[in-house]
């Protein structure tokens, strides 16, 4: 059906597969990422309808969550829908920083699920540099957000060398010394 864009029997399929089997990591995420608008499938929205599908979208990745807490890419991917979200609100003059917030915890989530994996970080680094042109585009001082930015980047370039790893360990191995 999807491959057909029949996109309201693709998303009837993917609702019946996860309602059979709840493990089922691909299918919950296609479904969310289809129904939250990331698939370039279906009509052109208006971004009150955007904001809406990713609303959804989000609403799905939150009931995978409830079935698997420890598959790190649902946080990830409703943090990124999020930032979106925010984004969304942003451009119509709302208040998008209650999203900014709410995809930072996701990310600070993954990054305690899997601690040596960068992308939690550098999402949190890229949600809080947006987050800094929310505020200067308010004419409002950006310095948390670019302070949040600069050491979620760092966070995410020793996570790269292996030197956050080695840090914890060496913190761990000191506490039971």
């Amino acid at each position: 059906a999807l491959v057909d864009e029949r996109l309201d029997e693709a998303k009837e399929n993917l609702e019946s597969a996860v309602r059979e089997d709840p493990m089922l990591e691909e299918a919950w995420d296609m479904y969310a990422q289809l129904v939250g608008g990331w698939t370039k499938l279906g009509p052109p929205v208006s971004e009150r309808e955007r904001e809406k599908m990713l609303e959804a979208g989000e609403a799905i990745y939150t009931r995978a969550i409830a079935h698997d807490q420890g598959y790190v890419l649902y946080r990830l991917h409703r943090g990124i829908m999020r930032n979106h979200i925010a984004r969304c609100r942003f451009r119509r003059g709302e208040d998008p920083f209650e999203y900014v917030a709410r995809a930072d915890q996701d990310f600070a989530q993954a990054s305690i699920i899997s601690s040596r994996m960068p992308p939690p970080w550098c999402l949190r680094g890229v949600g809080w540099a947006e987050a800094a042109r929310f505020r200067l585009a308010r004419n409002e001082d950006p310095s948390k957000e670019v302070a949040a930015a600069i050491g979620h980047s760092e966070t995410a370039l020793r996570v790269c060398t292996g030197e956050y790893f080695d840090a914890r360990v060496t913190i761990a191995a000191e506490r039971v010394a």
